[in-house]
């Protein structure tokens, strides 16, 4: 049997490869529950488990969690075997869910790293092929290992970093994510973002035409330039699509459009000299009576420095309901998708400035703006406290592992 002690150099180098991306992966999906939960969504509708769509967001802090939490026991070295067992068990599962989805690529994006990186379901399925067999060497290594004794402490560092795995997912969904990895993070021009270099390529693209013949049934592509569709006693019209030959400069924010009915004023909210409190509404028939009061407070508050207040949402306009509360602002529409992008959240607002983000708060964060003289006055100073407090939460933190580490360096002494 292996003794720990002489545990191979490259065993060790696979726990802390393994370690990174787990923590990694687990870390940036936490600190976006909300995408992960869209994301889990197009899964569950495009392999018909929308049985499950009401689960997302538990599921979606569950998993980023669970991750985060095996990345760190392997990091600490704490109770390898079993956590090595289910390291290659994720591996093994997600090559296979990734397999599927390269072959049928129902969704564009897996979402494994969350919105910070990137990759094809082809790139995720290569990556996965290479770790799995290495978390199958590493585990099978690690089992070998003819361990003395457990240290009883260990399930008090497993309690420990489960806190730890779960704190970020739950904040980010109670509040906003710390890190923002969409392209309307805060201190973002919208207007710059949209824009389009001059002399960039717009891209380079091509009609197709489908047909069907009506003779033999058959389906059949025709370019613009070929005539032979022409006769309509042999084929009938099914379908167009375009295709990309030539990619082409793609904005970092691909859309960001405001409506009145048919009417759009997103020139209006974006060239607005003052600035704009743009609250974000998943449904107005949704508010609550408390979140209503923090509402009034703020408009009363723009009021006073005569700024402009607006709302959006992707359902229907509905003044009624809000005037219930004593809320009195124009509503307007905007795509689903955008308002998901624009904020990770349920409601809240965004403070616009000549069409720069100042700052975005969650719902049950909206702050009591008091005398402050403008929002970005405020703001300023909600930073300082802001970048105290999370000093002081991250200084715990590191202190809290160094302790770990200490201690069990401690123990293998």
């Amino acid at each position: 049997m292996m003794s720990s002690r002489k545990r191979p150099v490259v065993i060790n180098l696979l726990r802390i490869i393994f370690a990174a991306v787990f923590i990694f992966s687990g870390f940036v999906k936490a600190v976006d529950p909300w995408g992960t939960a869209i994301k889990l969504g197009e899964y569950f509708s495009v392999f018909g488990m929308e049985w499950l769509s009401g689960a997302r967001m538990f599921l979606s802090i569950f998993l980023s969690s669970v991750e985060l939490l095996l990345g760190l026991l392997l990091l600490f070295n704490i109770r390898v075997k079993t956590v090595s067992f289910f390291v290659s068990a994720f591996m093994l599962i997600f090559t296979v869910i990734t397999l599927i989805s390269a072959v049928t690529d129902p969704v564009s994006d897996c979402g494994c790293f969350g919105e910070a990186v990137k990759l094809t379901n082809w790139q995720t399925f290569y990556k996965n092929i290479v770790l799995l067999p290495l978390s199958v060497i590493m585990f099978l290594s690690l089992v070998r290992e003819n361990k003395k004794r457990k240290c009883n402490t260990d399930i008090i560092f497993v309690v420990l970093l489960a806190g730890i795995s779960v704190y970020p997912a739950i904040d980010s969904y109670r509040h906003l994510p710390k890190i923002d990895f969409l392209p309307f993070k805060t201190g973002t021009n919208i207007r710059q973002g949209m824009a389009i270099p001059e002399g960039a390529s717009a891209g380079d693209y091509k009609t197709l035409l489908t047909y069907r013949n009506i003779e033999t049934d058959q389906l059949h592509d025709f370019t613009l330039e070929d005539t032979t569709w022409y006769d309509n006693t042999v084929w009938e019209f099914v379908d167009s699509r375009s295709e990309e030959i030539e990619k082409g400069y793609t904005p970092e924010i691909g859309d960001f459009s405001v409506f009145s009915g048919s009417r759009n004023i997103t020139a209006d909210i974006l060239n607005d000299q003052g600035e704009v409190y743009l609250f974000v509404f998943q449904n107005p028939l949704d508010i609550k009576k408390t979140d209503a009061e923090r509402i009034k407070k703020t408009i009363d508050f723009a009021l006073r420095s005569s700024d402009r207040m607006i709302y959006v949402t992707s359902s229907s306009v509905n003044n009624a309901v809000l005037a219930r509360y004593g809320i009195d602002i124009e509503g307007y529409n905007m795509d689903a998708t955008t308002i998901k992008m624009l904020l990770r959240a349920h409601d809240g607002l965004v403070v616009l400035n000549k069409g720069t983000i100042l700052a975005k708060w969650n719902i049950r964060d909206i702050p009591d703006f008091g005398n402050s003289v403008s929002a970005a006055a405020f703001i300023i100073q909600e930073k300082r406290l802001n970048t105290q407090i999370n000093f002081i939460v991250y200084l715990s933190l590191s202190v809290l592992l160094l302790l770990i580490l200490y201690y069990r360096s401690c123990r293998r002494n």
